[in-house]
């Protein structure tokens, strides 16, 4: 099986076991990724110290990240999402909570 082929079939595996999993898990899963970023960011930055951080806004099966981006928000950090444009290139644009979050 070539590199392509092997990573295909890995990304299947991941995506459907992902979609197996029931709400508490990634209920779990969202409280998780936020303590580890939780950690991270005081292991790494000066208390308080509010930094630029680039995130994901999870859909679908994505373990869920809106706790850590309300946390990220609420510490005074500014968070930049990706956002995909029309040539299918990234841009990057800035988190203002869930309310102004658009289709892009």
């Amino acid at each position: 099986m070539d590199s392509t082929a092997a990573k295909r079939s890995i990304r299947s595996r991941i995506l459907r076991e992902r979609a197996s999993q029931p709400p508490e898990v990634r209920n779990f899963l969202s409280k998780a990724l936020r303590d580890r970023c939780q950690v991270f960011l005081a292991e790494h930055l000066p208390s308080g110290t509010p930094s630029t951080i680039a995130c994901y806004l999870s859909f679908g099966t994505e373990p869920p990240t809106d706790l850590l981006l309300a946390d990220l928000v609420a510490a005074g950090h500014r968070v930049l999402l990706p956002v995909l444009l029309d040539d299918n290139d990234l841009a990057w644009s800035a988190y203002l909570g869930p309310d102004r979050l658009t289709e892009g």
